[in-house]
C-alpha cells in the first residue's frame, strides 16, 4: 500500500465506493477476498484497517516505545486478584490456622516463602488442586 497522505479523505471515500470497489480495496488491504458481509460492515472494517496502517506507519519509534510502556503500566490482569500490601488472609484447614500476607510486588508470603499465586499456596496446604481464591474464601469483587 502506498503512503496515504490524507487519511480522513481516504476513509470518507469508502462511502462512495461500489461493492466491487470495496471488495478490491479489501483484497488490497487484507490480502484475501472478503467473506460475504454487508456493505456497512465492510466499510467499517476497511476504515479501521486504513487507520491502523496509517498510524502504524506514522508513529515514531520513540512514541511507539512510550505507548507500549504505558500500556504495560496500565494493564491490570483482571483474572488475578489484587490485594493491598499487608492484607492478611487467614484460613483454618484440618485444625491448623494458615496465614498469608500480600506483599508490595503482588506476590504472597506464606511461612518463610514467597508465592506468585494463592492457588499454589492452597496446593501447598492441602496437597490437592484448589482455586486459591476459593480456598481462602475471597470473592473477586471484595478486595
Amino acid at each position: 500500500m502506498s503512503q496515504t497522505i490524507n487519511i480522513t479523505a481516504d476513509v470518507m471515500a469508502l462511502q462512495d465506493m461500489s461493492q466491487a470497489e470495496l471488495e478490491a480495496k479489501w483484497e488490497a488491504l487484507y490480502g484475501h477476498k472478503p467473506r460475504s458481509i454487508s456493505q456497512p460492515v465492510m466499510i467499517k472494517n476497511l476504515a479501521y484497517r486504513l487507520q491502523e496502517l496509517y498510524y502504524e506507519q506514522n508513529v515514531s519509534g520513540a512514541v511507539r516505545s512510550m505507548l507500549k510502556q504505558q500500556a504495560k503500566e496500565l494493564y491490570v490482569d483482571k483474572r488475578r486478584l489484587q490485594f493491598r500490601p499487608g492484607t492478611e488472609l487467614i484460613r483454618a484447614y484440618k485444625g491448623v490456622e494458615h496465614r498469608v500476607r500480600a506483599l508490595d510486588d503482588g506476590t504472597f508470603q506464606y511461612g518463610n516463602r514467597k508465592y506468585r499465586s494463592l492457588t499454589r499456596i492452597a496446593f501447598e496446604i492441602t496437597g490437592t488442586k484448589w482455586s486459591g481464591p476459593t480456598f481462602f474464601g475471597v470473592d473477586k469483587h471484595v478486595w
